[in-house]
């Protein structure tokens, strides 16, 4: 049952599809919007499992019943268990959200709407972050503006080995801090509003370069947040060397042979640079939140065509053609 919904999904909706863009603000390789996606895919898959299950084994009324109760279940044992996800807890918390808190997010809404209501999932109400699926309410996701941030990334370049431009999202922040948050937090998704992160490795570095940005709905959801990374980053064994804290007015370093890491709070906002070359031209374009961030609305389903259109013109910027 729960394959073969995923056969009519594919028939009907293509949710699979690589034609959805996260944006043109924002980066086109979006984690966090995917990962809803995919929440909804499997979300959607496992309650027609349920519903297939549960009329085999009980009467047509406990049906619903038995599914409310099972959701209620998966769905406390995703955030009671964060902390203690066996290894690697990354994977495994990003890789259990769309079968519990997917499936719980999906039951809410056919609980409301019934299965037409589900399959506006898929077009009319289409969730375009994993904050939706946790919270339940419409969130559209503040973005970030990179420009003055990648040349930055690529001055030391002398042959780029990789580079990534993402949007991580809550759950990915809640896997990466899953051995310091707590319950309550996680199911509010962490206050998180939006985030940016972009990575680039060259041939002359062993570890890479970063700068990450995160937006938060209240000061103390950020508060929260940037102890949780300062515990972390404090914690963090970086090729097995520990880091040299030192803490002063305009943020937190985190030293050691492999790592020049940075950490910054501002308002809601909250800054982290890893071996940047230049702090300062950085920080000057990211701590002016106002000027920088913005909500993006851009969300849209491209038609074949313009799907190759677009990509084509990520791989023109690549490679510089």
């Amino acid at each position: 049952a729960h394959e073969f919904t995923h056969a009519l999904q594919e028939q009907h909706f293509n949710p699979f599809t690589n034609q959805i863009y996260s944006g043109i603000i924002q980066s086109n390789l979006n984690s966090d919007f995917y990962l809803s996606q995919l929440c909804i895919a499997e979300g959607d898959a496992t309650i027609s499992e349920l519903y297939t299950y549960y009329n085999y084994i009980t009467s047509p009324d406990s049906v619903y019943d038995s599914i409310e109760s099972y959701i209620a279940v998966t769905r406390a044992d995703y955030y009671d268990s964060i902390k203690t996800k066996n290894v690697p807890s990354y994977l495994n918390i990003q890789g259990y959200a769309p079968y519990q808190i997917g499936a719980g997010f999906v039951w809410d809404i056919f609980s409301i709407g019934k299965w037409n209501a589900v399959n506006r999932l898929f077009h009319a109400d289409r969730p375009i972050s994993t904050k939706q699926i946790i919270t339940g309410s419409t969130q559209t996701p503040w973005s970030f503006d990179f420009s003055a941030v990648m040349p930055v990334l690529l001055s030391n370049t002398t042959k780029l080995v990789f580079a990534d431009d993402d949007t991580y999202g809550p759950v990915m922040l809640m896997a990466l801090l899953n051995k310091y948050v707590d319950t309550e937090h996680c199911k509010a998704a962490l206050g998180w509003q939006g985030d940016r992160c972009a990575f680039t490795l060259s041939d002359n570095q062993k570890w890479g370069s970063f700068v990450w940005a995160l937006k938060f709905d209240t000061p103390e959801n950020t508060e929260y947040v940037y102890e949780r990374l300062d515990s972390l980053y404090t914690n963090r064994n970086l090729g097995q060397l520990t880091a040299t804290r030192i803490a002063d007015t305009s943020g937190i370093s985190y030293s050691n042979a492999n790592s020049q890491l940075f950490l910054r709070k501002s308002g809601t906002f909250i800054f982290i640079m890893d071996n940047v070359s230049s702090k300062s031209t950085v920080l000057a374009a990211l701590d002016k939140p106002s000027a920088v961030a913005k909500k993006d609305t851009h969300y849209t389903a491209l038609s074949p065509t313009a799907d190759i259109r677009v990509k084509h013109q990520i791989i023109d910027m690549i490679i510089g053609r």
